[in-house]
């Protein structure tokens, strides 16, 4: 929103330029997902094809911490995606036993993503000072800090934190999850998994990992246009630059160079076509290694690593269309400059109080008071009641109700 209220981003169909040097896109990108890029009607940009959905409340334990403790995962079954169906009482079960077995370490490798990574609330407008509880059937703006889901997440964090599973310095630590438990210090984390999730859990983990889904699959508002590419308004050739746009996305020798530098010197092809290491090179010495391949244009137009199901491509495409829980404010963005004060008020008071419940230093009946209480004198209802307003008027003009 600060790049189109500034006006620093063109109109992609503004004299019919995408339509003549970018038909392509068109027929790559479902209607409904470039519509998710428009602001008051005008496209400004197209969104990375990618997991637009996410299996939330993924908790991932590494492989040997569960075999060191005997544990037996045969007993779980498995969802759609591969991976172990559990339920919090089965994650509950599995962090006593390898407690147990390796109590010189941590088990749980905490960050501030109760909300963002474990539940299907919509973070509307990108910040959770207003949110949708059920993002699939209301537009209702509620309070999350007051919810009985929130509650739920406070109780379990309290518990886990009893129980010696949370470092004593898990407020001030701000060391990635990942990064603590590839130190070897840690030994479970949450995230939120997709398709051909294992090899990336287990590359940043620096272990393999074993993946227990625990939630369900969640598209939110602003899933699909949150990094959209787009284009300078003060391009010298927005033709040129929308072909070289169309290139990115289509052109499988540009994908790869974004996606993975130069074949034979950072990545050597497979007889399958998959890809691995340049001989003598790893993550450790690659001169081109960005592993964000969520962030480039097509990562599916370019090779797949070794390991990765060839049709990683099709199987996120599918997860994507049959996500279990969409939000019906997909694409609504909202400019809250006129509420700039409020919203650092907000953040200030949740940074303030919210450390010791999200991490289970408080009680939760008393820490979710304090943060409540704090979130209110901070301007917490103007901010959602103006939040609402943009909202309800966005549904009308996108005939949603």
């Amino acid at each position: 929103m600060t790049c189109v209220n500034n006006g620093y981003t063109l109109d992609l169909e503004e004299d019919d330029l995408l339509a003549t040097y970018g038909s392509e896109l068109n027929n790559l990108i479902r209607a409904d997902y470039l519509d998710a890029c428009r602001v008051g009607g005008v496209l400004y940009g197209v969104p990375p094809i990618k997991d637009y959905a996410i299996q939330t409340a993924t908790i991932l334990v590494g492989t040997e911490y569960l075999e060191g403790a005997g544990y037996d995962v045969s007993k779980f079954e498995k969802d759609e995606l591969g991976y172990y169906k559990a339920t919090w009482d089965d994650v509950d079960e599995i962090f006593a036993a390898i407690h147990k077995a390796f109590p010189d370490k941590t088990v749980f490798s905490t960050q501030d993503n109760l909300l963002t990574q474990g539940s299907c609330v919509d973070n509307v407008a990108g910040d959770y000072y207003g949110t949708l509880l059920d993002p699939a059937n209301s537009l209702k703006i509620e309070n999350v800090y007051e919810s009985d889901l929130f509650k739920e997440w406070a109780k379990r964090a309290y518990a886990w934190n009893q129980a010696g599973y949370i470092s004593g310095d898990a407020m001030s630590d701000k060391t990635g999850a990942s990064a603590r438990i590839k130190s070897g210090s840690f030994m479970a984390m949450m995230s939120q998994s997709k398709p051909a999730y294992q090899n990336q859990i287990n590359g940043e983990c620096g272990r393999d990992m074993t993946i227990f889904d625990v939630g369900e699959a969640f598209m939110s508002s602003s899933a699909v246009s949150s990094f959209p590419w787009c284009i300078n308004q003060s391009t010298e050739d927005p033709i040129a630059a929308m072909q070289v746009l169309t290139a990115l996305y289509t052109d499988p020798v540009v994908a790869n160079l974004v996606c993975w530098g130069q074949e034979g010197v950072e990545y050597k092809v497979n007889s399958d076509t998959t890809i691995n290491w340049a001989d003598g090179v790893n993550a450790d010495n690659s001169e081109y290694y960005p592993n964000v391949l969520w962030m480039m244009p097509n990562q599916y137009a370019a090779h797949v690593w070794e390991g990765d199901p060839i049709d990683v491509g099709q199987q996120t495409a599918d997860f994507n269309d049959n996500c279990a829980v969409k939000s019906k404010a997909l694409g609504f963005t909202w400019d809250n400059t006129e509420y700039s004060a409020e919203f650092t008020a907000l953040k200030n008071a949740y940074e303030e109080f919210s450390g010791q419940v999200v991490y289970g230093f408080v009680d939760p009946e008393t820490g979710l008071k304090e943060l409540n209480d704090a979130l209110y004198a901070a301007g917490l209802q103007d901010y959602m009641d103006a939040k609402q307003a943009a909202l309800d008027k966005w549904a009308e003009e996108n005939g949603i109700k």
